[in-house]
Order: structure tokens, then sequence, then C-alpha cells
């Protein structure tokens, strides 16, 4: 009995490490996603680099800080999420799982995801504040301008 409860408290701290990473790095990647929308959408003649090439900072951050839709990473969204981005993201990726279960095992996932949609919406608010048209979404003009 003894072993059984340990290999379910194992397996419980397993799945909760793997669920909290796997959370973390979608959240992560949807926000990137969003902000290379934004570059495109802000600036159509420039749109950031695809892959390894794209700085986070340089190619992302910058731009949408220059013209005013960026002012800052909320705090709750650096604390649940931001803090995390590349431990969780290169652990996670490499199989250091270990070391991967003392960056999120803590984690509380409804503030990540409370913080994620905050911070998504004060960034849709800034571009309608400067008067952007969001009713069609940048992928399906992307698709469109194709045909």
């Amino acid at each position: 009995m003894a072993e059984l409860t340990d290999l379910h408290s194992q397996t419980t701290l397993s799945s909760k490490i793997l669920v909290n990473a796997v959370v973390l790095h979608l959240l992560s990647g949807f926000v990137e996603f969003v902000l290379k929308e934004l570059v495109k959408l802000v600036d159509p003649d420039s749109p950031p680099f695809e892959g390894s090439a794209c700085s986070f900072q340089n190619h992302l951050i910058d731009p949408l800080e220059a013209k005013g839709i960026f002012t800052r990473f909320p705090q709750d969204y650096v604390e649940n999420v931001q803090n995390h981005r590349k431990t969780v993201r290169n652990r996670f990726s490499h199989g250091d799982w270990e070391k991967l279960a003392t960056n999120v095992g803590a984690v509380d996932l409804d503030n990540a995801l409370s913080a994620t949609a905050i911070f998504v919406s004060g960034m849709q608010s800034k571009l309608e504040e400067k008067g952007f048209d969001l009713s069609t979404p940048t992928i399906v003009r992307a698709a469109q301008d194709k045909t």
C-alpha cells in the first residue's frame, strides 16, 4: 500500500508539473503569436523576422512600444508567465524535467491565464484607442491578400 501511495504521489506531482509546463509554454507561444500579429498590423511593411532570427525584444516588443501599443508587462503576467518563458521552453523541450519541476511546480495556472488575458486585452484597448481596425483577424487578412 505504501508503494502505491508513493507511486500515486509521484504521478500526481509529475502530471501537475507537466500540465503547468505545457500551459505556460502555450501561453508564452500564444503571446508571441499575438505580438507578431500586432507588429504585422501596425507596421505591415516591416513584418517581424521568423524563427530564431526573431528577437522577442527587438522585433516584437520594441516596435510595439515605439507605436504606443506596448507599454509594459503587467506585474501579474511577469510573475506568472514571463519569468518562466525561457526556462519552461528550454527545460521542457530538452527533457530537463527535474529542473522544470522547480520552475513550475508552484505556478498558479488561474493567475497565469488571467494575467495573459489582461495583458492581451490591454494591448487591444491601445489599438482601439489608436483607431486600428480589429474586426478582421490578420491571419484571415493575410490569406485574402494572397488570393
